[in-house]
């Protein structure tokens, strides 16, 4: 009996210590920074890919400075408004920096809280959604189009419905649900999907962070949602006047 007892107790501090991690990479997801940038040869600022840019921070309703670079463009486009995936920085998607320069006049590259070089940990959602209703304030009154990849894209999707202007939408790969994004993830981590997604996601909720569904609620018309290995547009793909096999890679 008292074997076996040991043996309850052991499963259960397994059991805690499991949902422990996955709740850990979920707000403090490893930093996509500048060291594995420079690992792998990759650029580190848009200034090496020989564009001009300037550096600022946008202060979230809470208090943390998100730095951003703000990368200048064509006169007289959009201002594109970035926003990455979870784990990933403004450093994840400068590959596709150029293919939109091309048509807009501006490309704002941003660190979420929690990721890259801003301070915090990640909300999933829960703050961030106020946190990109503070970077459209500092953007001001321009012409802006929203884009994103995974979690990225939802909350551009999340910041159109919510929002009195109509911005467009190009959203890469946005999760269709948290569920099947948690099991998404830890089945690549080879962990079983239940109960700890169950139990990582209520301890989650408990801590104030609920993860932001996705919203499709949104003009359709305006709103692309893009698959991974899709070129980047040449042109705003809202206009009627483009066909949809204009684009760019």
């Amino acid at each position: 009996m008292g074997l076996l007892i040991l043996f309850i107790i052991a499963g259960l501090l397994l059991l805690i210590c499991s949902v422990l991690a996955i709740v850990h990479a979920a707000i403090s997801p490893a930093r996509d920074g500048m060291g594995r940038a420079l690992a792998h040869d990759l650029p580190t600022s848009p200034g090496d890919l020989g564009c001009t840019f300037e550096s600022w921070t946008c202060r979230t309703r809470d208090g943390l400075d998100l730095p951003a670079w703000d990368v200048q463009g064509v006169t007289g486009g959009p201002t594109l408004l970035w926003l990455h995936d979870h784990g990933g920085s403004r450093l994840s998607d400068l590959r596709d920096l150029q293919d939109w320069l091309s048509w807009c006049g501006r490309v704002i590259l941003v660190d979420l809280r929690g990721h890259g070089d801003a301070p915090g940990t990640c909300m999933l959602g829960a703050r961030e959604t106020g946190d990109v209703d503070r970077l459209l304030e500092c953007i001001g009154n321009e012409e802006v189009i929203l884009g994103g990849r995974g979690f990225g894209a939802v909350l551009a999707l999340d910041a159109s419905s919510r929002s009195t202007k109509s911005l467009p939408v190009w959203g890469i790969a946005p999760y269709q649900s948290v569920r099947a994004r948690f099991d998404e993830e830890m089945r690549g981590r080879g962990i079983p999907g239940w109960p700890l997604r169950v139990l990582a996601m209520t301890v989650l909720r408990l801590t104030g962070r609920r993860p932001l569904e996705p919203c499709n609620d949104v003009q359709a018309d305006r709103v692309r949602i893009a698959d991974v290995d899709e070129p980047i547009p040449a042109s705003p793909w809202w206009d009627a006047s483009v066909s949809g096999d204009e684009s760019s890679s």
